[in-house]
């Protein structure tokens, strides 16, 4: 029976089959976009948060015998690959920030209308989101690799809160993004190997 490597990503997404479900992404070898993958594969025990590497044997069934609601593929594991933590994950939180370009953010560069910025990441929704101190805003993540990060703008908000020095310069640095480094619950947004944005995880 012909086989095949699959690549399958740390967590199940949404997507809709007969109905709303959560569905694997994998992609295939010789493939470079991630596919929904709405059938099992039989004898493979997936954990979230790993990523995997595995041969998948494919055997096409009779059509007369499938149900019109199901694969005409059967599925099946040959072997794990490769399973490996994925640290992308680390990600997948709320992180206050710390300081701008090396310089500490002060409770007194807040003024009383303003909070303290914030961002937040969604892997499986493949979004961010957070607070520039004034106005909320929201994005696409379009890339993210074991240090690579690309977002799409940021779009928010257009609430002024008088002094708005932080938040243009919190905005305008995320715009420059280009990677990121996480140690010891501090996220640092990069662009290179410059520090751009240093956040501290939340309790």
């Amino acid at each position: 029976m012909d086989s095949k490597t699959y690549e399958v990503n740390s967590f199940r997404v949404p997507c809709t089959g007969v109905g709303p479900m959560e569905c694997l992404q994998v992609r295939k070898e010789g493939s470079d976009r991630w596919e929904f993958f709405y059938s099992e594969i039989e004898g493979f025990d997936y954990q979230p948060g790993y990523r995997y590497r595995i041969r998948v044997k494919e055997e096409p069934l009779d059509p007369e015998t499938v149900p019109a609601d199901a694969s005409s593929i059967r599925y099946t594991l040959v072997s794990v690959l490769e399973k490996t933590v994925d640290q992308r994950l680390r990600l997948n939180d709320l992180w206050m920030l710390h300081a701008t370009e090396g310089r500490e953010v002060l409770e007194a560069d807040l003024t009383a209308s303003r909070q303290r910025p914030y961002i937040e990441f969604h892997l499986r929704e493949n979004r961010f989101m957070g607070n520039d101190g004034c106005n909320t805003f929201r994005g696409s993540l379009i890339s993210v690799g074991e240090r690579e990060l690309k977002l799409g703008p940021a779009m928010g908000t257009k609430m002024s809160c008088g002094d708005m020095t932080l938040p243009n310069t919190f905005l305008g640095l995320l715009s420059r993004v280009d990677a990121y480094r996480v140690d010891s619950g501090i996220l640092t947004l990069l662009q290179g190997d410059t520090a751009l944005l240093t956040f501290k995880k939340t309790d």
